[in-house]
C-alpha cells in the first residue's frame, strides 16, 4: 500500500486513534520515519489497490435499504468473474468491511 491520508499512533495503550494527515497530500507512515505512526488507508485507497490486485469490491444497498457486499476477481482477457455476494448489513461500511477482509484471503 502506497502513501496514506490517514494514520494510526500505535503506542501500548488501548486509546489507539486514527488520525488524518492534515499536511494535504499522503505520506507513507510505514518507512520509520514517523516515530509510531503507520499509515492507514482510508476506503477509496484500499479498493483501488486492491482493483490494481484484479480484485474489484462494491456495497450495493438493496431495495429492502440493507447493503451488501460484492467481490469480482479479474478473469484477464475473458472478463471478470463474480465470486461472492452476502447481504444484511445495515451499513455501506460493514459491507465494505466484511468485502475487504474476504478480499485479502484471495490475495
Amino acid at each position: 500500500m502506497g502513501p496514506c491520508f490517514g494514520k494510526h499512533f500505535i503506542p501500548d495503550i488501548p486509546d489507539n486513534r486514527f488520525r488524518y494527515n492534515t499536511e494535504g497530500h499522503p505520506k507513507n507512515y510505514n518507512d520509520g520515519s514517523y516515530g509510531r505512526f503507520v499509515s492507514a488507508p482510508l476506503y477509496p485507497q484500499v479498493i483501488s489497490w486492491l482493483y490494481t490486485k484484479g480484485i474489484d469490491i462494491s456495497a450495493p444497498i438493496s431495495t429492502s435499504g440493507r447493503f451488501s457486499y460484492e467481490i469480482r476477481t479479474s478473469e484477464g482477457a475473458s472478463g471478470w468473474k463474480r465470486e461472492m455476494g452476502v447481504y444484511g448489513f445495515d451499513t455501506k461500511y460493514q459491507a465494505y468491511n466484511k468485502a475487504i477482509e474476504e478480499a485479502l484471503k484471495l490475495i
